[in-house]
């Protein structure tokens, strides 16, 4: 299992929110709920955890960036610029290592649709992104801050993906508990270690909430389960490096 990372560079910061300015947001990034679940087949994001952090990282990265459509990149960037944003070229690591970790992938989100690649002369290609609509009018925001702030490059895997989804299961009611049913997680397209990790380490680096309730649910059995709260001022009030 890699080493999990509790601080943020200098340098990768700087360029996550020079990356966050170019992109012209200024509070969230918005994604369909169709990215994080579907009732019959494996959603996009679990798919895109199965390839390793990187992919998924890239791809909310690369949505991050292209808020108006068609969603080109506003500037043409390369695969070792990106491993530098992401912290993958971080100092002491081989940048041609990382640089080959995005073009991997990169080719990832080629073979899931979710990008186009255009090769250009003597340039760096162009890429054009696919945002996923929502398809039950739900949708999926992510504080700008996440990018901003450094979180993006030191969640895990399972932390970024376990927090989108519980970012979504909220429904922008973050003060209020709540419990993942059964058939959302299955939806949702992970298994129960996965939750349970997932909640853990989010819940070590001061991001969610963890407790023991029965839920006022009427369409689940009246039982003590798994209630979480999100606590996503820590991604927005502070760096990784302040609140280990």
């Amino acid at each position: 299992m890699p080493e999990r990372r509790f601080e943020i560079q200098a340098d990768e910061l700087s360029l996550l929110q020079k990356a966050c300015l170019d992109s012209g947001r200024k509070a969230s990034v918005e994604f369909g709920a169709g990215f994080a679940m579907s009732p019959t087949r494996k959603p996009p994001m679990a798919r895109l955890v199965s390839y390793g952090p990187a992919t998924l990282k890239l791809y909310l990265t690369l949505v991050m960036m292209t808020k108006t459509p068609p969603h080109d990149l506003y500037r043409p960037t390369s695969s070792n610029r990106l491993a530098k944003i992401l912290g993958y070229a971080r100092e002491g690591k081989n940048v041609d290592s990382a640089t080959r970790k995005m073009n991997r992938a990169l080719r990832n989100l080629q073979n899931e649709e979710l990008i186009t690649v255009t090769p250009r002369t003597l340039r760096v290609p162009a890429i054009r992104v696919e945002h996923i609509p929502s398809d039950r009018k739900r949708y999926i925001t992510l504080p700008l801050e996440l990018w901003k702030n450094g979180w993006i490059n030191v969640l895990s895997n399972v932390e970024l993906a376990t927090y989108v989804a519980l970012r979504l299961n909220a429904s922008g009611k973050e003060d209020s508990p709540a419990h993942v049913r059964g058939y959302e997680r299955l939806e949702y397209g992970f298994s129960s270690e996965f939750w349970r990790r997932g909640a853990h380490e989010l819940t070590e680096r001061g991001i969610v909430d963890t407790s023991m309730d029965a839920p006022d649910d009427p369409e689940i059995v009246n039982r003590r389960r798994t209630i979480y709260t999100l606590r996503s001022h820590t991604i927005m009030e502070s760096k990784p490096n302040s609140t280990r």
